[in-house]
């Protein structure tokens, strides 16, 4: 079978992230992480609305779930995808990464996107959608000093910025009748914000794990799938200061008709944001315990 997994990005603020873990309360995996945290990851709740936490927590989640369901896949053709940090966590675990790596890199990755955000200063994201966006949307958020961060699709933009300038914007927006949502994110992420940052994730990305991808990943800026670590790893250090084009990406995945394709989450965004979709897509968030979980995998595998 063709299988994608995909992972996906950091707007996940459910504090109970680990409770699909709860019938394994010693799962080796888990402790790994809890020890590396200094936090018991299985007790309740957790911070997901702070930003230097919140990644971390979620990588945690999402490569022990891989983890978890890898042994299913092995006699499978698997590709990954990722959104945001999504991606991030989809390259660490197709190189190999160990825990202890996987740990250093969000957290370098965390301290990267957090040093730009000075005293007093207070960033986001913002959702907007409509049908259809206004065609000058663009020009209105350059006037506001905000930035398109991802293209969801052509209804849907994913714009950062400065708080009070978002706001502006959302104010400036408001007679279009336009849907606007502050993610609670904390972070302009893929936008010219982090354009000093460039070049400096790269060695992070490059060091750890073994020297090739053992799993193709989808990139949202070149379009296609990339099998070499040193590229990807170059395109993931792009990819905090330059939009993505999900909604191009999406089509491509979509048109490459997997026999199956694993939502790894948290949550659903990443279901939702495929539907419609012909192939078969299973949600992991659907189910409510790790053996569950595995027992449904087995079936759809068959």
């Amino acid at each position: 079978m063709k299988v994608l997994c995909l992972f996906s990005g950091q707007g996940y603020q459910d504090p109970a992230l680990f409770s699909l873990f709860d019938d394994k309360p010693s799962h080796p995996l888990i402790a790994s992480w809890s020890s590396l945290l200094g936090t018991d990851l299985q007790q309740q709740p957790l911070a997901l609305k702070d930003y230097h936490t919140a990644p971390l927590f979620i990588g945690a989640y999402q490569w022990c779930l891989f983890h978890l369901i890898a042994p299913l896949l092995a006699s499978q053709s698997i590709d990954l995808a990722g959104y945001s940090l999504g991606e991030v966590i989809a390259f660490l675990v197709s190189c190999h990464a160990t825990t202890q790596d996987t740990f250093q890199v969000l957290q370098a990755r965390t301290q990267l996107m957090a040093s730009m955000i000075k005293k007093d200063e207070y960033y986001d994201l913002l959702s907007i959608t409509g049908t259809p966006l206004p065609n000058e949307i663009k020009q209105q958020c350059d006037q506001h000093q905000c930035f398109v961060a991802i293209e969801q699709s052509e209804q849907h933009l994913i714009v950062g910025g400065k708080l009070s300038d978002l706001q502006a914007l959302v104010d400036e927006l408001t007679p279009c009748h336009l849907k606007t949502k502050f993610l609670a994110i904390g972070l302009p992420s893929h936008t010219p914000f982090y354009s000093s940052q460039k070049d400096q994730l790269y060695p992070y990305l490059a060091a750890v794990g073994t020297d090739r991808l053992h799993y193709p990943l989808w990139n949202p800026l070149s379009l296609k799938k990339i099998t070499s670590k040193q590229e990807e790893a170059r395109l993931l250090d792009k990819e905090l200061y330059t939009p993505l084009p999900w909604q191009k990406l999406n089509q491509l995945i979509k048109e490459y008709h997997y026999d199956l394709i694993i939502d790894l989450g948290p949550g659903k965004v990443m279901s939702h944001l495929l539907s419609p979709i012909e192939t078969s897509l299973c949600s992991l968030s659907d189910y409510k315990s790790t053996n569950g979980l595995l027992n449904g995998l087995r079936r759809l595998l068959q």
